[in-house]
């Protein structure tokens, strides 16, 4: 569910930007990946993964950090499908994210983003 919100947010962004702000396709696909990363961000701490960790800020800025780099990624792949390839730009962005995001993301939230600090008990 949080997935498809923030898709949805993020094709919507690179639409308009290209076709109302007349934008390149790689300028308006980052720009939706940082809006939808953002929304992203929060569904995900509170809904999905319910972290409990009071401190947001190293949260957000491992969240950060990982998304700025699959976002280089992303947004090279996309220049290169649309520049060079002549691949739609929908398409590109479908298939950058495919390549890109798709596990790849869950797996980052999880084990280095929301990560569950568990004390463990012993036994006497």
């Amino acid at each position: 569910m949080v997935g498809a919100c923030t898709s949805s947010l993020d094709f919507s962004t690179l639409f308009i930007s290209v076709h109302f702000f007349h934008l390149l396709p790689v300028i308006g696909s980052s720009l939706g990946v940082i809006l939808g990363a953002s929304c992203n961000f929060f569904l995900n701490r509170w809904l999905a993964f319910r972290s409990k960790d009071p401190d947001v800020g190293r949260q957000a800025i491992k969240f950060t950090l990982g998304t700025g780099l699959t976002l280089a990624l992303h947004a090279l792949t996309i220049w290169t499908l649309t520049g060079h390839l002549r691949v739609n730009y929908m398409l590109s962005k479908l298939i950058a994210d495919l390549l890109v995001f798709t596990g790849g993301n869950l797996l980052v939230n999880r084990y280095l983003v929301f990560t569950q600090h568990t004390k463990t008990q012993h036994s006497p």
